[in-house]
């Protein structure tokens, strides 16, 4: 005799399990958020070390001009300072370096535009597990303890919107009582906070969080496949 195949349920994640897998992802994003502060600040340090150098150029250039013109003068007047010569020296080849060390630290600036661009991704996709394993341990876990007994304190407001009922018809009673439980509601959360036992202080920071870096203008460079070409054949030249 065929016997009737019987659906099993399928037992969910229990609470624990919830809460170790929020911690995991919290963890995660906490560990990538890192790194990518990390790169941020070093391509910041990068643009804080140009802006210096470049500050100090101009006045080099200046000094430099009013050598070459005591010197035309000097010539002009049969006579030559070495002293004045060796400071122009100096300061050109100091203009040349100051040019090569900017060039060099931007370059160094576009090697770090892929890693911070995949660390952004990593850090967006470790938030949204977050949010994910969150919502669902409010759901599962903190709801479940909360709502019953808020459903058994509604009893009253339940009879007290079927006894209005009788006079604005249950569908007006009904859009006053959801009216005065939203008012109910917002004095609530505007009021002084009551502590969530059992909640996730940190996964709740890890969603307040912003992933974007202050040096965000640098992803441009790498914001689409073929921009990430060009720049990957641009640093292998």
């Amino acid at each position: 005799m065929q016997q009737t195949p019987t659906l099993q349920a399928v037992p969910t994640a229990s609470a624990a399990t919830r809460a170790s897998r929020l911690d995991e992802h919290v963890a995660l994003f906490q560990s990538e958020h890192s790194k990518l502060m990390e790169l941020d600040q070093e391509i910041l340090t990068l643009r804080e070390q140009r802006k210096n150098l470049m500050a100090q150029i101009p006045s080099a250039k200046a000094r430099r001009e009013e050598l070459r013109q005591g010197r035309i003068n000097q010539l002009m007047g049969g006579v030559v300072s070495l002293e004045a010569a060796q400071e122009y020296r100096e300061l050109t080849e100091l203009l040349d370096d100051a040019k090569a060390a900017a060039s060099l630290s931007e370059c160094q600036e576009k090697r770090l535009a892929l890693p911070l661009y995949q660390t952004q991704l990593a850090v967006n996709s470790a938030q949204s597990m977050v949010a994910g394993c969150y919502e669902s341990y409010l759901d599962h876990k903190l709801a479940p303890a909360i709502l019953p007994n808020l459903k058994q304190q509604l009893a009253e407001l339940a009879a007290l919107t079927r006894a209005k009922g009788c006079i604005i018809g249950m569908e007006g009673a009904r859009r006053w009582a959801l009216n005065e439980l939203g008012s109910a509601l917002k004095e609530a959360m505007n009021g002084e906070q009551v502590v969530l036992e059992g909640d996730s202080p940190a996964a709740r920071q890890a969603l307040l969080t912003s992933t974007r870096p202050q040096c965000a203008d640098v992803l441009a460079l790498c914001d689409s496949p073929g921009k990430r070409q060009c720049l990957q054949r641009e640093l292998e030249e």
